[in-house]
């Protein structure tokens, strides 16, 4: 398998950039790749959870039938995490 000696991974806009073991990173890639980090890390949490709670599993044909599974459970997720933050508003 033939792999760039410079560079894996190209295409920096969605996905971190990977450089080979040994090699060097520059600071503006590693802060890019954090910042890329940061987002998938609040977008993977919520799918997680609605993995684990709501027994999230998208078996539909179609890419709308999917769609409008995921917009289910996102506005389930939403409510029980509106009704978290109301509860601790109340308390305090």
């Amino acid at each position: 398998m033939d792999r760039n000696p410079r560079l894996i991974i190209t295409d920096t806009r969605d996905i971190a950039a990977q450089y080979p073991d040994g090699q060097w990173m520059p600071q503006q890639t590693s802060r890019a790749n954090g910042r890329k980090s940061a987002v998938r890390s609040k977008v993977e949490h919520v799918f997680a959870q609605q993995k684990t709670r709501m027994g999230l599993m998208i078996r539909t044909i179609g890419l709308a039938r999917a769609r409008a599974a995921i917009t289910l459970a996102n506005i389930a997720c939403n409510m029980t995490r509106l009704r978290w933050l109301q509860s601790r508003t109340l308390s305090a």
